[in-house]
């Protein structure tokens, strides 16, 4: 899933890596798209699923609540899986 993200209809959700909330990044960057345009892409309607969100190795966990403002906000956002949780 993780290669896919929206440039193919092979998958069944959209599963970005490490996408932020509200900006897009204007430089090579993974992924390069916000969790906002990656919901409002012209005819999608597969769920948003994020992997590897909030990078949360030792005390690092910044950002936590836009996350989950933005998965309480956008019902085809899902939630996701954040990375390195202990």
């Amino acid at each position: 899933y993780e290669g896919g993200g929206a440039d193919t209809f092979a998958t069944d959700i959209i599963c970005p890596m490490y996408a932020r909330v509200d900006e897009d990044q204007p430089f090579p960057a993974v992924p390069k798209w916000s969790i906002k345009k990656w919901l409002s892409l012209p005819g999608e309607t597969r769920p948003l699923i994020l992997c590897e969100y909030a990078h949360a190795m030792g005390n690092s966990l910044g950002g936590f609540a836009k996350y989950w403002q933005a998965f309480r906000q956008y019902p085809r956002l899902q939630g996701g899986l954040p990375w390195d949780w202990v």
